[in-house]
């Protein structure tokens, strides 16, 4: 199947078009599979377009498996890049088969992927990689094939290192979303009319719940109404236009629910538009990594570690003793390891360092 440059480069800004050339490419050089990858210059990896295999294999493939592939490595080599060639030539077929990858991921999945042919693009952004693959019991790539990629890759190579860039500069643009998600508390950033302009990930949560804090015509709102004129003027404090300052309020959630106290903080001027940012802790989340932080800061055992987070949240001697259902003498030798470990002289402090600890999402 011949393919022309006038299909090829329509994959530079068209989706559809970049979805079927890894089809088109397999077909030019009588392969079965293909992907058109990225690799990122801090190592991280995307696969920009593929065909044959399912997005969870791709998933898997590129969570686990692409760092450690021996044609991936062998691609981007110095003496390799910017030429088409024989993988088996840098991989053998023996080395192949005795392969981790091979024989932990592909052919436990009923694959049997085995011949590559491929080449590499480094760029300031990152290397942008072109494979082309066969089965086991088909016939290695040969010289026809080699030539007829060669024909095709520096047209393919432009459109992955334009795609690759482009894909770099959206990653960079999500790197300051993606580091105030990674923050166990709701944070939102509001304007002097409390218009709700972001929020992260646990914040969306938390309105979704509208058990406290709702969004209404775009803008952030309390659900009881005196927590609401309060709000607002929080905003207001920390959005003025002189002298602006931070304040707390207090937004109910329920008779059954301890409430939300919110932080209102100015933020830096945009253009000379004040703006707010909100920021408290939910009590319904649970910071799946403190018991490891705890353990690796403090060398504590796993029972420790629970009972020092018990003690952050304001738990009792009794009720840490009821809900883990030992021996008072158990909990005291506890108590004084861990206070010990931590280098605290009271179970007070012990609470204390365990909550000055930042709340951060599991990963």
């Amino acid at each position: 199947m011949n393919l022309s440059s006038a299909e090829i480069y329509e994959a530079l800004f068209d989706d559809e078009a970049l979805a079927l050339l890894p089809n088109r490419l397999t077909a030019s050089v009588d392969g079965r599979s293909s992907i058109l990858q990225w690799v990122y210059r801090d190592g991280g990896w995307e696969a920009l377009s593929y065909c044959y295999f399912t997005p969870e294999y791709m998933q898997i493939y590129g969570d686990t498996w692409a760092a450690q592939d021996p044609w991936t490595i062998a691609s981007r080599r110095p003496s390799n890049l910017n030429k088409v060639f024989l993988l088996e030539q840098s991989v053998p077929v023996a080395a192949f088969a005795r392969s981790t990858i091979y024989n932990e991921f592909i052919r436990p999945i009923g694959d049997d992927t085995f011949h590559c042919l491929g080449v590499a693009f480094s760029t300031d952004w990152g290397d942008g990689i072109i494979s082309v693959n066969r089965g086991r019991t088909a016939a290695a790539f040969g010289a026809a094939e080699l030539a007829q990629l060669r024909r095709h890759a520096n047209d393919v190579g432009r459109v992955l290192k334009v795609r690759g860039e482009i894909a770099s500069a959206r990653r960079d643009a999500r790197a300051p979303q993606d580091a105030i998600d990674a923050i166990a508390l709701p944070i939102m950033i509001v304007n002097a009319e409390g218009r709700l302009l972001a929020a992260n990930a646990v914040a969306d949560v938390v309105l979704n719940r509208m058990d406290g804090l709702a969004v209404r015509r775009g803008a952030l709102a309390a659900i009881r109404h005196g927590d609401g004129a309060a709000l607002q003027q929080a905003i207001v404090l920390a959005t003025a236009s002189a002298n602006p300052r931070a304040t707390s309020v207090v937004v109910s959630r329920g008779p059954e629910a301890p409430p939300y106290l919110v932080t209102v903080t100015p933020v830096a001027r945009l253009s000379g538009a004040g703006r707010a940012m909100l920021i408290f802790r939910d009590p319904d989340v649970n910071d799946l990594t403190l018991t490891d932080r705890l353990r690796t800061l403090f060398g504590l055992s796993p029972s420790e570690a629970a009972i020092a987070i018990d003690l952050s949240l304001g738990r009792s001697t009794a009720d840490i003793l009821a809900k883990r259902g030992v021996r008072p003498s158990t909990l005291k030798t506890q108590l004084e390891s861990l206070t010990g470990k931590m280098g605290c002289a009271r179970q007070s402090e012990v609470a204390a360092r365990v909550a000055s600890l930042p709340p951060i999402t599991s990963s």
